[in-house]
């Protein structure tokens, strides 16, 4: 398989950086060294090529012809001379040729020192149907190198410019670089396609060096128990963080040795976690921040960084014992809580504390057990800060120890929203009395009168309420029945008058609507029909004279 180290001939960058990277490659042993890891890599391909009628293995290099198999593109199968499982991969698509892009994390090691190197991969497997070779080229070239020491920690990216060409950039924070690639383009070196070179799960390469008691063997081999669905064994992201705050903090080794691992694996996999470790504790009751008793109740529970934090805070600010299921609530909720701001009104206002609220729920009084709910049921926080806000809302007095702990809840909880529904549906009423009020006056206020306007063969009728406007709307398969010309009317802006047959006028014929200084909005029939001449003439006529009079008033 023909290996090429493509590194740049020129590197640009100020002399100290480009001093100190090259100083860090020479520590690195050759990259073809790693010809095992991604021969490993590319192995499981089974290459076809319809054009030349063959199919080559890259783990023996077998060549068959394609007609022989049934392939299909990225379909599973296998090698009948080797046996081992393959993926058929088309070595061409149209004019472009089938590549694989991946990235190798490789290590070496000189007086103690780690360094480490992202080296970009690209296989090219159209040289497997080019001069009878059958076996793909690979190009390979650094992305980022790391020296990685107790005091001395740094990284340095190879950057590509149009204007200056290559050039080592240093990094602030020791992390794997986002796969090169274009804004609008999505990388084509596939984090899933990463490999980890075999020397760093060999522990006895770390005997003589600061990583001596890092076990990284075990780290990589635990981290997929901690798997959320986007960090893998392949991503070796984390890997790289775990060297370097190993090697920044000793609490590290102590977290990982005394069974927290999941809070390093946390903080590795990039996740947020706060203030609820002291990375720079050089004990575990320090790290962790509690005393040895709750350290080893943490520990059989097993908790995420922000639990234990929510325990320890809580802990220190009630002196109460929190569950991993109120602890969940509280963590699930946070939201919630900080929104309506029930923590801050009920402490401030009434004496109502979160410990002694958790400790009213923990009793039996808090359990739900009825004829329909047979089974027991533990009131969770936020119902209890929900009946909290309805008793403020009732007027409720919750200073009083009854009403804020009342014996039991559940019957307390209905009575209150059995009230509170009460005081909606009366509030309701009062809006409606209200709005319709005011749909009177502006009414009138208006149209001066609601007597009829009658003319020869036409008359005007004024509505007196929103459900006219309804009826209306109906009958004649119009919007102004929708509610918003209600409200219209309720706020002065407009106001409505229906144009009637004057031997027929129980029967909707038009709708017209003002404004408040009489000048006509608009003037619909049935769907929306627009008014005949005789119509409109009728309605100009009529506002004209109703002008008039609202002038001589004034």
């Amino acid at each position: 398989m023909k290996m090429i180290c493509d590194l740049p001939k020129s590197v640009r960058g100020t002399e100290e950086i480009t001093q100190a990277a090259n100083e860090i490659i020479s520590c690195l042993p050759d990259p073809k060294t790693y010809y095992d890891d991604i021969i490993g890599a590319v192995k499981k391909y089974m290459i076809f090529d319809r054009e030349h009628d063959i199919a080559v293995c890259t783990n023996c290099g077998n060549v068959i012809p394609f007609n022989n198999i049934y392939m299909k593109h990225e379909l599973d199968g296998h090698c009948n001379n080797c046996g081992e499982e393959t993926i058929y991969l088309n070595g061409r698509v149209g004019r472009r040729i089938r590549e694989k892009s991946f990235r190798l994390l490789a290590l070496s090691k000189n007086k103690g020192i780690i360094y480490l190197a992202v080296i970009l991969v690209d296989v090219d497997f159209d040289r497997c149907f080019e001069f009878d070779l059958y076996e793909p080229e690979i190009k390979m070239q650094y992305q980022a190198i790391y020296k990685l020491a107790k005091n001395d920690c740094r990284a340095y990216q190879l950057c590509c410019s149009w204007l200056s060409g290559y050039e080592w950039r240093q990094i602030k924070n020791i992390k794997i670089c986002a796969p090169p690639g274009m804004s609008y383009f999505p990388s084509r070196y596939n984090d899933e396609l990463s490999v980890i070179s075999e020397g760093i799960l060999n522990q006895n390469f770390f005997e003589d060096t600061d990583l001596k008691y890092a076990d990284i063997k075990r780290f990589v081999d635990n981290w997929p128990s901690y798997d959320n669905g986007y960090y893998h064994r392949s991503y070796f992201y984390p890997l790289v963080k775990y060297i370097d705050i190993f090697l920044k903090y000793s609490s590290t080794e102590i977290l990982m040795k005394s069974g927290f691992e999941k809070v390093v694996y946390y903080r590795c996999v990039g996740e947020p976690v706060g203030r609820a470790v002291n990375w720079r504790g050089k004990s575990l009751q320090k790290i962790i921040g509690m005393d040895m008793g709750h350290v080893r109740m943490m520990r059989e529970l097993d908790p995420q960084p922000h639990e234990l934090g929510i325990f320890r805070n809580y802990y220190k600010k009630y002196g109460i014992e929190l569950t991993m299921t109120e602890i969940d609530e509280l963590r699930n909720n946070s939201n919630y809580y900080a929104e309506a701001g029930v923590f801050k009104d009920l402490e401030s206002n009434y004496g109502i504390t979160l410990g002694k609220v958790i400790l009213y729920l923990r009793g039996e009084n808090a359990r739900i057990k009825t004829d329909s709910r047979p089974d027991e049921v533990r009131v969770d926080l936020r119902s209890y800060f929900d009946y909290a806000k309805m008793c403020i809302v009732a007027g409720y007095d919750l200073t009083v120890k009854s009403v804020a702990f009342p014996k039991p809840f559940w019957r307390a909880h209905d009575r209150v929203t059995e009230i509170i529904q009460e005081i909606r549906e009366a509030k309701k009423v009062a809006e409606e009395r209200k709005s319709a009020k005011a749909f009177m006056e502006n009414q009138k206020k208006i149209f001066k009168t609601f007597d009829p306007y009658i003319s020869e063969d036409l008359t005007v009728m004024i509505p007196t309420s929103a459900a006219d406007l309804r009826r209306e709307g109906e009958t004649l398969g119009i919007c102004v029945g929708n509610g918003i010309y209600a409200g219209n009317i309720v706020k002065g802006v407009s106001g409505i008058a229906f144009v009637r047959k004057r031997n027929d006028p129980e029967k909707a014929f038009y709708v017209l609507e003002i404004s408040p200084k009489c000048k006509l909005l608009q003037l619909r029939g049935k769907h929306n029909c627009n008014a005949t001449n005789e119509i409109t003439s009728f309605v100009e006529n009529w506002l004209s004279e109703l002008k008039t009079k609202k002038q001589k008033a004034a």
